[in-house]
C-alpha cells in the first residue's frame, strides 16, 4: 500500500487541460477549475480494493486517438464494456499528463476512472488514479505504482469491478448549473465587481482567464493580485466583453491560487442589470 494524492492530481491535470497556454511567466494561472462532485480527500492510502472502491466507473474501451496539448494528454476512448458505475458515452476523453505513451491506438485496456463535469467542459472529463494500467486481453498483467496488481490481488478484476462497494464520497452542492440564485450566491466564496480588461490568450475548452481591474469586493476575503495589480479570473468564453463592467461570482481552489473562477452559468451579472444586483446584494445580506 502506498500514498498517492488522489484528488490533488486530478485537479491538476483538470486545471492544466483547461488553461493551457492561458498565460506565461509568474502570471501563469494555477488551480482553477470547478469540478461538480469533488471529494475534499487530498491524501489516502490505498490498496487496489480500495482504488476501485473510490473509483466512479470502469470500462473495457478501445483507444481511438491521442489529443497533445501544450500541458496535457487527451485519449480517446471507444467503450465497449461498462463494468461499473455509468458511463453514458460512447466515446470518452480520459485526460492525463504528459505522457502520449500510456496506451497504444488500436488497443483495448480496462480503465478504472473518476468522471468530472464542469461548465467549462464540451464534455465529461475521465481521470484515472494511482498509476492503474490494465491491458484487456491481459489483466495479469495489469499494473499499479508500476508494480504487478498479481502481487496484492489475485483475484479476477473483471468481476471485482462488476461487485466492489462504492466509498461514499463528499460531495459538493451542485451549483453550477443552478437557476436559484440565492444556492448560486452561497456556493460563490468570492463576489466581485470588475472591469475586464485583458485576454491574454483562449483557454483550451468553454473559459479563459481575463485579467481583470478589481473595483469591489462585495463578498469573500482577500483576493490575490498580479505584480500588474490586476486579478486573474477564468470566465466562459462569451460571457463579457473587453471594457465592460461585470459582477462575478467566483471561487478559487486555495488560499495561494491567484485564479479566481467563475462558480456557475449565472454568475456574470453585466453592471447595467441594477434589479439583478440588487437581489445579489439582498441575499449576501441574508447569507
Amino acid at each position: 500500500m502506498r500514498k498517492t494524492s488522489v484528488l490533488c492530481m486530478a485537479m491538476l491535470i483538470l486545471t492544466l487541460a483547461l488553461l493551457a497556454g492561458g498565460c506565461s511567466g509568474n502570471e501563469t494561472p494555477e488551480a482553477g477549475t470547478a469540478l461538480v462532485g469533488r471529494t475534499d480527500v487530498s491524501e489516502v492510502a490505498l490498496s487496489f480494493v480500495e482504488a476501485v472502491e473510490l473509483s466512479d466507473c470502469a470500462a473495457v474501451a478501445e483507444l481511438a486517438a491521442v489529443h497533445e496539448t501544450a500541458a496535457s494528454v487527451e485519449y480517446e476512448f471507444m467503450v465497449k464494456e461498462v463494468l461499473r458505475g455509468e458511463i453514458p458515452e460512447k466515446r470518452i476523453f480520459l485526460v492525463n499528463l504528459r505522457n502520449k505513451d500510456a496506451y497504444t491506438v488500436g488497443e483495448e485496456y480496462l480503465l478504472i476512472m473518476n468522471r468530472h463535469d464542469s461548465l467549462f467542459y464540451d464534455y465529461p472529463l475521465y481521470t484515472t488514479f494511482t498509476g492503474i494500467h490494465i491491458p484487456a486481453h491481459d489483466t495479469a498483467a495489469g499494473t499499479m505504482y508500476g508494480e504487478a496488481i498479481s502481487r496484492s490481488y489475485a483475484g479476477d478484476i473483471k468481476e471485482l469491478l462488476r461487485e466492489a462497494a462504492f466509498t461514499e464520497k463528499e460531495q459538493g452542492v451542485h451549483y453550477t448549473t443552478s437557476d436559484d440564485m440565492a444556492t448560486v450566491v452561497a456556493e460563490s466564496e468570492f463576489i466581485l465587481e470588475v472591469k475586464v480588461k485583458e485576454l491574454p490568450e483562449e483557454g483550451r475548452f468553454n473559459g479563459s482567464p481575463y485579467y481583470c481591474e478589481l473595483i469591489s469586493i462585495l463578498k469573500g476575503g482577500e483576493v490575490n493580485f498580479m505584480e500588474s495589480g490586476d486579478i486573474i479570473v477564468t470566465l466562459m468564453k462569451g460571457s463579457v466583453e473587453l471594457g465592460g463592467t461585470y459582477i462575478v461570482m467566483a471561487n478559487r481552489s486555495g488560499d495561494d491560487s491567484r485564479v479566481h473562477v467563475q462558480s456557475s452559468l449565472k454568475s456574470v451579472i453585466p453592471i447595467s442589470d441594477a434589479k439583478m444586483i440588487e437581489e445579489i446584494t439582498n441575499l449576501i445580506k441574508a447569507d
